[in-house]
C-alpha cells in the first residue's frame, strides 16, 4: 500500500501541473526535500495532509476501505476510465470543430450564390 501512495501522490502532481517548487514553497522546504518526502513511503501524516491540502485531494482515503470511498484499485480503474473518456471526449470536440467550419463554410457559398441570384438545385436522387 505505502509504495502506492508514493505513486498517486506522484501522478496527482503530474495531473495538476504543479512542479517540486511551488510544493516546496507551499510546505516552506526545498524541492529536494520534496522530492524525497514524495518518494518515501514512509511518508508522516502531517507532509500527507499537507500535499492533500496542496493538491486539493485526500491521500488518506486510500488507507481504509469504505463503501463510501474507492479502494486504491478502484481509484486506479476509474483514473483509466477518465483518461480513456477524455480522449474520447478530445476527439468528439474535434470533430464538432470540423463540422462547424463546414456549417461556415457552405452558409457563406450559400449566401454567396443568394447574392448572386444563383437558386442552387437539390441533388438527383440516386438510381437505383
Amino acid at each position: 500500500m505505502s509504495n502506492n501512495i508514493c505513486n498517486i501522490i506522484q501522478i496527482e502532481i503530474r495531473s495538476k501541473n504543479f512542479t517540486l517548487e511551488h510544493i516546496a514553497s507551499q510546505m516552506g522546504s526545498t524541492r529536494s526535500s520534496i522530492y524525497k518526502m514524495i518518494r518515501n513511503p514512509n511518508i508522516s501524516a502531517v507532509n500527507l495532509h499537507k500535499l492533500s491540502q496542496i493538491l486539493g485531494y485526500n491521500f488518506f482515503n486510500h488507507f481504509y476501505i469504505d463503501s463510501n470511498h474507492p479502494t486504491t484499485d478502484q481509484w486506479h480503474e476509474e483514473r483509466r476510465q477518465n483518461r480513456h473518456l477524455n480522449r474520447e471526449l478530445k476527439k468528439i470536440t474535434e470533430q464538432y470543430q470540423t463540422l462547424q467550419q463546414a456549417n461556415e463554410f457552405l452558409t457563406s457559398q450559400l449566401s454567396q450564390l443568394s447574392k448572386a441570384n444563383i437558386t442552387p438545385q437539390p441533388p438527383e436522387p440516386p438510381t437505383e
